[in-house]
């Protein structure tokens, strides 16, 4: 019940809305019972307590989550903390909520409904995490009705999940996954980079769109807030070192048809748990940097299809390359796969092309395919280190040594052969104890890739 307050009270309260949220309800000092919230989303808060509440107690005891900490960012007025908190006891519970009026919301609401929370309500954003709590994590940490309201999934994502020690629950409205347009897009987005390698997701979407602060449930400030897509937000829990996550549920679990009327929402619940440390998170990439190149500097192409490659670009034709090829191992000439070799050479490796060198060549691997994939960009380099290995693997380091500085001293060299050429030149020179060439191109390969993992 509501004490110490004056003949304002209703007022007081009718200030503080709109209680979007959730539902409070009590007496005011006169006696008098009021209601306030319950409007289009407290079915929503509902379900999202019920859902919360019952993934904890599905993947904990009570007595294990009475050791546990959670933090929830962007709390608004704490209608959903404190019912989780009433059926959870948890160590310690922080809401973040970047809103002073809305953390009074709560207070005003908490006072009407005579109730109290185990939760404490700080003013902050989902920005501000790393500096409210410098020095310390949580083992659960929620972000509900967040995500579309700030301008970066990505970042707030990795702000909020920095907090996290195992468990992280989002809720979110989303964008339905692309369909016809991922084909006018996927070829204007850029995967290149050695890490989209073996990625199940190379890319995804979001959609843009002002948002102001006149409402208590939108941004702090004036701004472009993007809507992500579900993949989006896989995309940026993978890459902040969580599981793929586990959808809990969606709109469709409380909105109904009458509500379509008013707004079309789609939304998702998910969770996800922490699989790498945040101490760990840098080497992730350089991970997946290491598989690559692995590929790129130690796995060698059939030595029939070297052959064909080195046939068949003319640029070669001033070099003994295939001669030296054919007299440093019985390698046959196969004509059958020129017209997949000119593909590859001229466009990159199409699926006909694939399935033709695959019948030929049944020991093909996934690591030759990706080779081969990328070799019309500058073909001939690549070509040329191609062979190089060749002859590195045939223990004729001279040989490889003699095309590979033809690679590195080419004018405008492509950088991606310029830096793998430096390293097996480094290898050829070990070979033959030249260690004073084998440093300097050590030297040259830091100074053109520093991340270079071998």
């Amino acid at each position: 019940m509501l004490v110490n307050m004056n003949e304002n009270e209703i007022e007081y309260i009718n200030a503080l809305a709109p209680y979007d949220h959730g539902a409070w309800e009590g007496s005011i000092s006169s006696g008098e019972k009021v209601s306030v919230g319950g409007a289009l989303f407290h079915s929503r808060s509902e379900w999202l307590v019920d859902k919360v509440t019952s993934y904890l107690m599905d993947e904990f005891s009570l007595k294990t989550l009475a050791t546990m900490s959670l933090l929830e960012v962007g709390s608004y007025d704490g209608w959903v903390l404190t019912q989780i908190c009433n059926r959870i006891k948890f160590l310690d519970v922080i809401g973040v909520e970047p809103r002073k009026k809305n953390i009074k919301k709560g207070e005003v609401g908490r006072k009407l409904a005579g109730i109290k929370t185990q939760a404490n309500f700080i003013q902050g954003s989902a920005d501000d995490v790393g500096s409210l709590f410098p020095d310390r994590n949580f083992d659960i940490v929620l972000c509900l009705g967040v995500l579309h309201h700030v301008s970066s999934t990505y970042d707030t994502i990795l702000s909020i999940s920095s907090k996290s020690s195992d468990v992280c629950i989002l809720d979110t409205n989303i964008i339905p996954p692309l369909q016809d347009d991922v084909k006018n897009i996927g070829p204007y987005v850029s995967t290149i980079d050695v890490v989209y390698y073996g990625e199940d997701n190379l890319w995804t979407a979001a959609a843009y769109k002002y948002e102001s602060p006149y409402g208590d449930g939108s941004r702090a400030n004036f701004g472009i807030v993007n809507i992500p897509s579900a993949d989006l937000i896989g995309m940026s829990l993978k890459t902040c070192g969580f599981s793929e996550p586990i959808e809990l549920g969606s709109e469709q679990d409380f909105y109904g048809e009458s509500d379509k009327n008013i707004r079309n929402i789609k939304e998702l619940l998910c969770v996800s748990r922490r699989e790498i440390s945040i101490d760990e998170l840098d080497n992730r990439w350089k991970k997946q940097v290491e598989d690559s190149e692995n590929i790129f500097c130690h796995t060698t192409l059939p030595d029939e299809i070297i052959l064909s490659l080195i046939k068949l670009l003319p640029d070669f034709n001033g070099l003994n390359l295939f001669d030296d090829m054919c007299h440093s191992s019985q390698i046959n000439y196969v004509d059958e796969i020129e017209s997949s070799i000119l593909c590859i050479i001229s466009k990159g490796l199409d699926e006909s092309s694939e399935k033709q060198l695959l019948n030929k060549f049944p020991n093909l691997n996934n690591e030759h395919l990706h080779i081969m994939s990328v070799i019309f960009r500058s073909p001939y380099e690549k070509i040329i280190m191609e062979a190089s290995k060749f002859f590195l693997n045939k223990e004729l380091p001279d040989l490889a040594t003699r095309y590979l500085q033809i690679i590195v001293r080419k004018p405008n060299c492509d950088w991606w052969s310029f830096y793998r050429s430096c390293y097996l030149l480094r290898k050829s020179f070990v070979k033959n104890k030249k260690h004073t060439k084998a440093n300097y191109y050590q030297e040259l390969l830091m100074l053109s890739n520093e991340s270079f993992p071998f």
